[in-house]
């Protein structure tokens, strides 16, 4: 019987320093010798199927390396499908929209003349993060939508702080598989 290595890291990129590269060349090895070989990630990242795609291309990671992250798992992330792009938002909202002039592939949206939305999308127009805020310019909300154009976390802001004061992750269909909340005293 075969025995199995697990290999518990922070997070996993295709540019990393020692201690993942170690880690990435161990994993490696055991793989090689025929152990079933995993590698647990516990950050939230909503790229990492592209990330490990992207080693696997790279030949940094053997393709016999399983790499479970807790979010995906939690949430039951598998091949769906995109849901959307920034261009599909933008024509089907009835808001006027700004380009951000210091920052590429960001709009700033305003529905009747009030500044409501931030928008930032990849080049390829995948939207990354929605800023959601209210009468007052104060932030009230932060989404974080993953490569396919799903939403993946959310953010509730104190308003006077600007910090998360409740994050709620979401997994297949955006159902909310866990919450996480900020207690007033600890949001600096």
């Amino acid at each position: 019987m075969s025995s199995t290595i697990f290999f518990l890291l922070n997070s996993l990129d295709v540019q990393r320093g020692g201690l993942t590269k170690a880690c990435l060349l161990q994993a490696n090895t055991f793989a090689e010798q025929g152990f079933g070989t995993y590698i647990l990630t516990f950050n939230f990242d909503t790229n990492y199927d592209h990330i490990v795609s992207e080693l696997r291309t790279l030949h940094k990671l053997n393709n016999r390396v399983i790499v479970l992250n807790m979010y995906q798992h939690l949430g039951q992330w598998a091949n769906l499908t995109t849901k959307g792009n920034a261009q599909t938002l933008l024509q089907s909202s009835q808001a006027c929209f700004e380009v951000h002039p210091n920052k590429a592939h960001a709009v700033r949206a305003f529905e009747n003349g009030m500044y409501t939305k931030f928008i930032q999308s990849t080049p390829n127009e995948t939207i990354e993060i929605i800023d959601y805020y209210n009468e007052s310019r104060y932030r009230t909300k932060r989404e974080y939508y993953d490569s396919n154009g799903h939403l993946r976390k959310s953010l509730f802001m104190d308003y006077e702080r600007n910090k998360p004061r409740q994050t709620i992750y979401y997994g297949q269909k955006e159902a909310a598989y866990l919450r996480n909340g900020n207690h007033h005293k600890t949001v600096m």
